[in-house]
């Protein structure tokens, strides 16, 4: 790894510098994020319109139902399906342009407690099994569960990354041991301690200023999709609409771009929190001498 020589700057930003900074990244790694998206959202889409897909033919209840769980199921499982551009990026700071197989490789060497992180405490599981009690026979159900207990259950998962947005970025690019094998190593909860709790106030606020900018960039795309298939005239030429295709894409399509965001914010933490800028340069040397000597 060549320390001194990253793809990006290293030095402290904005979030308004962090947000364009983000579309750079985006154009100059386009086609790598674009599959590791595509790896990591297409079971979770699979799996949504599977459970979802009966809305749309139902006369029970209204299109509108389905727009609006299928927001909340993205919401919750936007941070699982970018796990592989994560690991990309973090590749990608001293390594160029690395492979995107072994980039896929490396995420399943991550440790089973990014499965109990993500799937239970930021409630991955829990609203997908909610989505699971949504039935046309039963449309009362139906609506308390979209209207309560899913948006509910969001908001908390909402709450737990707003405190704790790095957690990926520990566990899969750190690699930090889960239990403490010994007193001087430093283990996932005391790392994820040091590294949120001193700034709490600022990545709350950069995370209600990232989702701020997300609900309309989500419409943007939707919408620019819409335009598309009336240009094209798909849906008077189709006997099935598009629509809830392209709701789907504008939803992935944004949590791509926050995963860029959110990847750039931990770096840009660690700069200002523990001088990463420094620890590079320092690496960078040491290595530079390790090689004269050898």
């Amino acid at each position: 790894m060549k320390f001194d020589k990253t793809f990006i700057a290293i030095r402290e930003r904005s979030i308004l510098e962090t947000l364009d900074l983000s579309l750079h990244v985006l154009v100059d790694h386009f086609r790598p994020l674009f599959w590791l998206l595509v790896i990591g959202c297409g079971p979770w889409v699979v799996l949504d319109y599977l459970l979802l897909d009966w809305i749309n033919r139902s006369e029970a209840v209204s299109p509108a139902l389905y727009y609006w769980m299928m927001m909340l199921l993205v919401v919750s499982q936007a941070q699982v399906g970018t796990t592989f551009m994560t690991r990309y990026l973090g590749q990608a700071m001293f390594q160029g342009r690395p492979r995107i197989l072994s980039t896929v490789k490396g995420v399943f060497k991550t440790s089973n407690y990014f499965i109990w992180s993500h799937g239970c405490l930021r409630c991955v599981v829990p609203v997908l099994l909610c989505c699971w009690l949504l039935t046309p026979e039963d449309i009362e159900v139906t609506w308390s569960v979209a209207l309560i207990l899913v948006p509910g259950l969001v908001i908390f998962s909402l709450f737990v990354r707003a405190y704790r947005p790095f957690v990926s970025e520990i566990l899969l690019l750190e690699r930090t041991p889960i239990s403490k094998l010994n007193e001087n190593q430093i283990y996932f909860s005391k790392r994820s301690r040091s590294l949120h709790c001193s700034t709490s106030s600022d990545l709350t606020s950069r995370f209600i200023t990232v989702a701020g900018f997300a609900f309309p960039l989500t419409f943007s795309c939707f919408a620019f999709f819409t335009l598309i298939d009336s240009a094209l005239n798909l849906r008077a030429n189709m006997e099935f609409t598009f629509y809830p295709f392209y709701w789907i894409g504008a939803l992935w399509i944004v949590a791509g771009f926050n995963c860029i965001v959110r990847f750039l914010s931990y770096i840009d933490l660690r700069i200002r929190q523990e001088g990463w800028a420094v620890e590079l340069r320092m690496r960078a040397e040491g290595s530079l001498l390790t090689q004269a000597l050898e």
